[in-house]
């Protein structure tokens, strides 16, 4: 066993999942009956796989792996655009969330450990620095930072 047990969840996780690799084997991984199962196997029950991919895949197979990946697409690509007004903050909190997803899961419906917290409180940063955005320009006659565009048409001329 290596990473306090890890690689043994993981193995275990994945075996179940190959079992249904389109969706997986659904909300129970690793309740108390799955848990109990693998009691012999790994000597202790884990509640989770801990490792956000592994717990998606065996949770909802390759359909919901795919909807993580656009899921972390989207967080990435926000806290990318938000960088510079939030002075790099929204991208660390999502690294921050991806570096957790290695050892941890960090989203779940089911979690009680304080991942999905965090999730949330990251998710609520990025929600909140999109709507700190100046509103977007109504009119074709200003440019997007606010500022008068100069007439095409010289003054005095018809």
């Amino acid at each position: 066993m290596t990473l306090t047990g890890r690689t043994e969840i993981w193995r275990a996780t994945l075996d179940v999942w190959r079992e249904n690799p389109l969706f997986g084997y659904g909300p129970r991984l690793w309740d108390v009956d799955m848990s109990f199962r693998f009691l012999p196997t790994l000597g202790w029950a884990p509640a989770q796989a801990h490792n956000q991919v592994v717990q998606t895949l065996g949770e909802a197979g390759l359909i919901g792996l795919a909807g993580l990946a656009v899921y972390v697409v989207v967080l990435l690509r926000w806290g990318v655009r938000l960088r510079s007004r939030s002075n790099g903050s929204s991208l660390l909190l999502v690294m921050v969330l991806l570096f957790r997803s290695l050892a941890d899961r960090w989203y779940s419906a089911g979690a009680t450990d304080g991942n999905l917290f965090v999730h949330f409180v990251v998710f609520a940063a990025l929600l909140l620095w999109v709507r700190s955005r100046a509103p977007l320009p109504t009119s074709l006659n200003r440019h997007p930072r606010g500022e008068r565009r100069a007439s095409r048409v010289p003054v005095g001329r018809t």
